[in-house]
Parts: C-alpha cells; structure tokens; sequence
C-alpha cells in the first residue's frame, strides 16, 4: 500500500472477466489470487473503467454532485426552489387523470410560486 497526497493505492494480482447482455448491460468481475482477508473496502455506486497504455485496468469512481437546492415553495402539483447556481426553478408535474384541467393548474400553481416568491423577497 501506497499513500501518496492522501490517496490510498492497492495493488491486486488476479483474473478479471467482462461481459455484456441486452438485460444486464456491461459488467466486470474480478477474481483476485489472493483470498480470505478482504484488501479492499466494498463500494456502491457509478464508476469509470479504463484502461492504462501498459494494459492495466483503473477503475474511477463517479462522485455524484447531489442536489444543493432550497425550497421556497411546496405545492399541490410542483416546488419552487433556489438551484445552486441562485436561480429561481419552478417545477410541475402533472399526472394523467388530471388532463382536463392541465391548464387550470399551471395558472394555479404558477400564481402560488410568484407569490411565494413575492413574500421572500420582502422579508
């Protein structure tokens, strides 16, 4: 083990094996020759594979930015929020059976967010 700036690198010899089905889509087992005692932490989640010029596999993985947004307004059919990036996002979601009346409630909700936006602007 190697810890260079706070980076923890592992080496592990074995036998890794790819596949690839329309159901499961891309997956890689690795089977190292070493077993017994676990040399690596589990890990959940999205990551990169790819491969060195001298034929090594690295394996990344993908920290996911989670939403940094704040709600000013929840409603029947929608939220308004702040984003990250200080903009104002107004956000309606209409089911099916409600059809009939999709225009009805978006004036609804849309008058709901402006003065729920009027009323945080004053304070």
């Amino acid at each position: 083990m190697n810890k260079t700036n706070m980076t923890m690198k592992t080496l592990v010899s074995g036998t890794a094996a790819f596949s690839e089905s329309e159901n499961k889509g891309k997956s890689i087992g690795f089977t190292p020759k070493t077993s017994g005692n676990k040399m690596l932490r589990g890990f959940g989640g999205d990551a990169y594979l790819t491969t060195s010029p001298d034929g090594r596999f690295v394996v990344r993985i993908r920290k996911r930015d989670r939403s940094k947004s704040h709600v000013i307004k929840q409603m029947n059919h929608g939220c308004l929020t702040r984003t990250k990036d200080n903009a104002i996002l107004l956000t309606i979601k209409i089911f099916h059976p409600e059809e009939n009346d999709v225009a009805k409630i978006i004036i609804n909700e849309s008058w709901e967010a402006a003065a729920a936006y009027n009323e945080l602007i004053v304070n």
